[in-house]
């Protein structure tokens, strides 16, 4: 039934869906024990994004888990490119993370540049995955196609933004966050925490 136990279960489960894809994934790319680095800084985060991650967004994880399965199946077919069925689920994954958010972009297009780099003139070998996205996404396509595009119109937004400004929300508030600097507009150590900001970015 509906209770705040079965969201927050589905929420747990979801992360836990999550973690074990980040280790399938880094085992192909960096090890199995870098992967084992990777899954535990995926679950204990910083702060600001695992107080996010507690809230019930359910497209954020399920979008999260179809990107993840894309990039590991592409991956393997990447080792195997021959094996059409990787090339299917890979398209399937993405077809459905679309369907959900476009944020699945955020997966898609890196994962789309490094098999046409990696497979030259044999990208055509990857046709499977178009087939699997468009399968994957029939939902999104059905319901727009109907209707008119409505998904391609801007909803109204609360406070108009520019995207300068937004590039600016992104630096002031969106980075501290993720690097467990600042919760909820507040800085973890007020004077210490700005000052590892700005010593990270001139590292980098």
């Amino acid at each position: 039934g509906t209770s705040v136990a079965a969201l927050k279960i589905s929420t747990l489960v979801l992360d836990a869906v999550s973690s074990l894809f980040v280790f399938l994934v880094g085992r192909r790319l960096v090890g199995v024990r870098a992967a084992g680095y990777a899954t535990a800084m995926f679950l204990i985060g910083p702060v600001g994004i695992t107080a996010l991650s507690l809230s019930s967004r359910g497209f954020y994880w399920s979008t999260l888990i179809c990107g993840l399965v894309m990039v590991l199946f592409a991956l393997r077919g990447l080792d195997r490119p021959a094996r059409r069925l990787d090339w299917f689920v890979s398209g399937i994954a993405a077809g459905v993370g679309f369907w959900q958010s476009p944020q699945i972009l955020y997966f898609a297009i890196p994962v789309i540049i490094l098999v046409a780099v990696r497979l030259g003139r044999a990208v055509l070998s990857a046709w499977p995955a178009v087939a699997g996205a468009g399968l994957g996404a029939l939902p999104w396509l059905e319901v727009n196609m109907r209707d008119g595009f409505p998904s391609l119109d801007s909803p109204p937004q609360a406070v108009a933004t520019t995207y300068v400004e937004r590039l600016r929300v992104f630096g002031d508030e969106g980075v501290p966050v993720a690097l467990g600097l600042q919760l909820r507009q507040d800085w973890v150590v007020p004077v210490l925490a700005p000052l590892a900001l700005v010593v990270l970015v001139v590292l980098v």
